[in-house]
């Protein structure tokens, strides 16, 4: 019988010590992240919500950095960037540099600012940006997430039920993913009320 407690001690402790294991290592990514981000704000005059860019990172790869999905999208990297954006914001040579965290940090930086840039020209039409917007516009792309998906808080896009914003008339499109922008939501509100504290 003592066996059997001190077996089932032993195991306890090394599920204990996992869950320490995995909320610190994922503490020190966002850490990292959150330190390259500001780092690229301050040397390429953006401003980017590191927040928004370190839950990209937890929902696109769990802050792997080596992660690639070659089968899908050809996706690289932390933030899971695809080549064809790289290049279209100035990456001069092998995808393989979207492998590395400073990277692949900074080119998804300038494709958020590239998004954000898109959805404040309507903005200035009339139309509000919302967080869940740039997010669908980061997941399924610009040319899916446009005029006729927009806003993305419609009368019947209650499956998730977003308080913080009244519903509206919209379309919302077949491409969106409302899981991952959910997901992706929920851990940035997370983190900017951990901010604030």
């Amino acid at each position: 019988m003592k066996d059997l407690l001190r077996v089932v001690l032993f195991i306890f402790i090394c599920f204990v010590m996992l869950g320490i294991g995995v909320a610190y290592s994922s503490t020190t990514n966002h850490q990292k992240v959150i330190k390259i981000c500001n780092h690229y704000n301050k040397k390429e005059e953006i401003n980017i919500d590191c927040n928004l860019i370190s839950a990209l990172a937890k929902s696109e790869s769990h802050y792997q950095i080596e992660s690639y999905h070659p089968e899908k999208t050809g996706s690289y990297g932390l933030l899971q960037i695809q080549c064809g954006t790289a290049k279209a914001r100035g990456l001069k040579f092998g995808c393989e540099q979207l492998f590395g965290l400073m990277t692949n940090i900074r080119f998804g930086m300038f494709y958020l600012d590239w998004i954000y840039n898109k959805l404040g020209y309507m903005k200035n039409k009339g139309l509000h940006i919302e967080t869940q917007n740039v997010i669908s516009a980061w997941n399924a792309g610009m040319e899916k997430v446009g005029m006729n998906y927009f806003p993305l808080r419609c009368k019947n896009y209650n499956k998730f039920k977003w308080q913080d914003f009244p519903p509206v008339e919209c379309y919302p499109g077949e491409y969106i993913n409302e899981e991952y922008v959910w997901k992706v939501y929920r851990r940035y509100k997370y983190l900017k009320d951990k901010e604030r504290i």
